[in-house]
């Protein structure tokens, strides 16, 4: 009985390391070496499960994995056979990683960052005898930006400053007037002022 098992866990090494061999030569056009990811489940499999440390991959799935154009609104790639188990592809953006799902052999993880994204690649495959039975692209979402707004005062006057800003509609920004509380004060004495000069044009008047 420990025979048999040796037998099988025999086979089982030999038949790993023989796809990592056949992948080797197969696929030796690619940029980089493929990385073998065991068992037929999906764990371990995707994108997330993959990314490194500061990474955050988003997923783009093809599957089933024909040839064609795919995309998610960010990311576009195009899916082009070589032969039945043999992929090129190229894409509008980096891309992180490649992830070659096969069957009970396991799939291929086919890393370029780091060092760096790639944007094409030629001669990806799976881990044989299984086909191909789906790709997922990894990729990093590319940043939305921000806008800074700095206020500057011309505070000549002295007092405190105060602003507020309106809610913008979509796709414009709108700052109230800044104004000072000196300002406001100069606004109260000038009118004092011309209320004054009034009253003593009456009195003048009356008196005359």
């Amino acid at each position: 009985m420990g025979t048999v098992r040796f037998l099988r866990r025999s086979l089982i090494v030999a038949a790993m390391a023989a796809a990592v061999l056949v992948a080797a030569s197969v696929s030796g056009a690619a940029k980089v070496s493929p990385i073998l990811l065991s068992g037929a489940s999906d764990q371990g499999k995707n994108c997330s499960d993959n990314q490194g440390s500061g990474q955050t991959w988003t997923q783009l799935k093809v599957d089933p994995p024909n040839a064609g154009t795919y995309t998610d609104g960010t990311l576009t790639v195009t899916v082009s056979y070589e032969s039945d188990n043999v992929f090129d592809w190229t894409s509008n953006i980096g891309v992180d990683a490649v992830i070659v799902k096969g069957g009970a052999a396991g799939s291929y993880l086919y890393r370029y960052d780091p060092p760096s994204e790639a944007t094409s690649d030629t001669g990806l495959t799976s881990p044989p005898p299984n086909g191909i039975s789906h790709i997922n692209f990894c990729y990093d979402a590319p940043s939305q930006g921000s806008l800074t707004v700095v206020k500057h005062v011309d505070n000549t006057w002295g007092g405190t400053a105060t602003w507020s800003r309106a809610r913008p509609r979509a796709g414009t920004r709108r700052v109230r007037r800044v104004t000072t509380a000196r300002a406001r004060a100069r606004s109260r004495c000038t009118r004092a002022r011309r209320s004054r000069a009034r009253s003593r044009t009456r009195s003048t008047v009356i008196s005359s």
